[in-house]
């Protein structure tokens, strides 16, 4: 592929046929890639903060926001995902990735934290509504 999707992205995650894009400039991308020369635009949202990376279990879609904690959003409707929480974090949010039930978060400051996503406020730490 000779094109460019985005500006500013980030990072990338890539689900089934849908790749999840957040950009530097505040933003979430979700673009259907059954067509890899021709992806198409789904859906996006704003993300509070600065997004430095993504990760996607089922419909969540983590990212973590440097100061602005970790957004969690629902992306059940590719059209419209939508934040449904956040997680406090103990400093500065870089990265995130889940592997099964365990979330493992980067924080600047804190190092590594691991969350099991059955046990914490999702579905360990609450969550708090956006």
């Amino acid at each position: 592929m000779d094109k460019l999707i985005g500006r500013q992205v980030k990072d990338l995650a890539l689900a089934t046929h849908t790749a999840y894009l957040p950009g530097f400039s505040g933003y979430l991308l979700l673009l259907e890639m059954r067509k890899p020369e021709a992806p198409e635009l789904l859906g996006m949202a704003e993300v509070k903060g600065q997004p430095e990376g993504i990760a996607v279990r089922g419909d969540l879609v983590f990212i973590p926001a440097w100061e602005e904690a970790l957004r969690v959003f629902d992306a059940s409707d590719p059209a419209r995902p939508v934040e449904i929480s956040y997680m406090e974090t103990a400093g500065l949010s870089t990265d995130v990735m889940v592997s099964g039930d365990l979330l493992f978060h980067s924080d600047f400051w804190a190092g590594v934290e691991v969350f099991d996503l059955n046990s914490c406020g999702i579905h360990g730490r609450p969550l708090s509504p956006p």
